[in-house]
């Protein structure tokens, strides 16, 4: 099932809002979920909750932002941060919990690991909540 159709089943938008999303898209490009964001269809959280579930990835809740340690703001330099758009949330003996856009983003998870020298658990979040 496509990510739209899915959207609809869950009653997170109406057909009519996806026959629009997918209008918008075509004209004007971009991911199927931005476009239903700017249109003001859906919340980026609810948005980001909903791709969580789809992908079989946690969702980092807003909560996870507010309590963060010490040591998992140190784990993470600055430039990777910002070029990645991710933010650290924990950090444990051999891993480090991450919020980022794609947690499913093989490349760039093996890149954290590489760079990092530590196993990466990556939540998703929205791109407002991780800035």
């Amino acid at each position: 099932m496509k990510l739209g159709e899915a959207m609809v089943k869950e009653g997170l938008i109406t057909s009519d809002t996806l026959a629009r999303s997918l209008e918008r898209q075509i004209i004007f490009g971009g991911r199927l979920g931005t476009n239903l964001v700017e249109m003001g269809a859906i919340s980026e959280e609810n948005l980001a909750r909903f791709l969580g579930k789809v992908l079989g990835v946690p969702y980092a809740e807003p909560v996870q932002f507010e309590e963060v340690r010490q040591d998992a703001l140190d784990a993470v330099n600055l430039e990777l941060v910002e070029k990645h758009t991710i933010f650290p949330l924990k950090k444990e003996r051999s891993r480090l919990h991450l919020a980022m856009k794609d947690p499913n983003d093989i490349a760039l998870l093996d890149e954290l690991r590489f760079v990092l020298g530590t196993e990466i658990k990556g939540y998703i979040a929205s791109e407002i909540r991780i800035l």
